[in-house]
């Protein structure tokens, strides 16, 4: 093949592509709705990073209900026979802090885990117990705060199931 065919080939092929990309239809790009304009948030002050901090003021709440059946609690959301329909049941409500940096440092070094492969089931236990102890506020219930200790082991771990369903890991890793 000669200089001059190869030269005529190369544009040839420049052409198609060239019209091919012309022949393509542009995707259309919806535009935004106003409507959807107006759900997004007004920011007053994009320099104020306050949000990221946790105070005392970052804070939820853990319904409980239960009933008793003999000396055993059933609690909803914990036990698959739990009865909603049944005659006899109790509530209350836990108030927790969100944990900060520094809270997960508390519970974290308070009962350090040297080798997190070695980590026996008890010791995460401790840890969640720990961190239920240092992010609890208040409670519905009549006693004192401090007798959570006192509490029905199963009502611990229903506990412990609905701050872990509510926050994850946060405060603990």
């Amino acid at each position: 093949m000669s200089e001059e065919s190869k030269e005529e080939v190369v544009v040839e092929q420049e052409v198609a592509v060239t019209e091919e990309v012309k022949n393509e239809s542009p995707e259309k790009v919806e535009e935004p709705k106003v409507e959807d304009a107006e759900k997004v948030e007004d920011i007053d002050d994009m320099d104020d990073n306050s949000d990221i901090f946790i105070t005392e003021k970052d804070r939820f709440d853990i319904p409980i209900e239960y009933y008793m059946v003999g000396n055993d609690p059933s609690i909803k959301g914990f036990d698959d026979d739990y009865d909603d329909k049944h005659e006899k049941i109790k509530k209350f409500m836990i108030t927790f802090k969100h944990p900060s940096q520094k809270d997960a440092d508390a519970i974290v070094l308070t009962n350090p885990i040297e080798d997190i492969e070695k980590t026996t089931y008890n010791e995460f236990l401790q840890l969640e117990n720990l961190r239920i102890l240092v992010l609890i506020r208040t409670w519905t219930l009549k006693k004192d705060i401090t007798e959570i200790a006192y509490l029905h082991p199963k009502m611990i771990k229903a506990i412990r199931l609905k701050v872990t369903e509510e926050i994850g890991g946060n405060g603990i890793y």
